[in-house]
């Protein structure tokens, strides 16, 4: 798996290197992945049955993350705020301080090292993750920190993550493929 997510990301470098990829096309494939294939990734842990300690370890494992991934967030907004002087490179550093490539990358590298089952524990740190960023940290990047809550809130990556907690929860699972 690590082999195919490498050479895939091989082949989208030269097609961008090549411009076979121009700056609409990017959108467009980058609106797939954020719109579709996040939620699909985040969906496909449904398929895990876990026993009843692992769902508590499950939600502990949420809350801490939720409490680390607001806390760095903040925190670091607050210090770039006050050590960089260029204000768009202060807006972006606590994205890149707080949140990292986990989920395409990370994903395939924790299941060949440790096996599926890491996956669900990963899966914590994913949910959190995709709440605060998709939630508090992209629109405070995009300038709508006092914008609309609902539609923060209303995204594909919430409406996947609370299919995948009621199904994890309920203890329902999808099939395998």
């Amino acid at each position: 798996q690590i082999l195919i997510l490498f050479i895939i990301m091989i082949v989208g470098y030269i097609a961008r290197r090549r411009n076979f990829l121009d700056a609409k096309l990017q959108r467009g494939l980058s609106s797939i992945v954020v719109n579709i294939g996040i939620p699909a990734a985040i969906l496909s842990m449904v398929s895990m049955k876990p026993e009843p300690l692992q769902r508590k370890m499950y939600f502990i494992g949420i809350v801490l993350s939720f409490v680390y991934h607001v806390l760095l967030f903040y925190l670091s907004k607050y210090i770039s705020a006050k050590i960089i002087p260029d204000p768009a490179k202060a807006k972006i550093a606590p994205l890149l301080l707080t949140f990292s490539n986990c989920m395409f990358v990370g994903f395939p590298i924790l299941q060949g090292l440790y096996g599926k089952g890491i996956l669900l524990y990963a899966g914590a740190i994913v949910v959190s993750f995709n709440i605060v960023m998709y939630t508090f940290a992209l629109p405070s990047l995009q300038g709508e920190d006092k914008g609309n809550l609902r539609s923060k809130i209303l995204t594909p990556f919430n409406f996947a993550t609370l299919i995948l907690l009621i199904f994890l929860f309920a203890g329902w699972t999808f099939p395998d493929p």
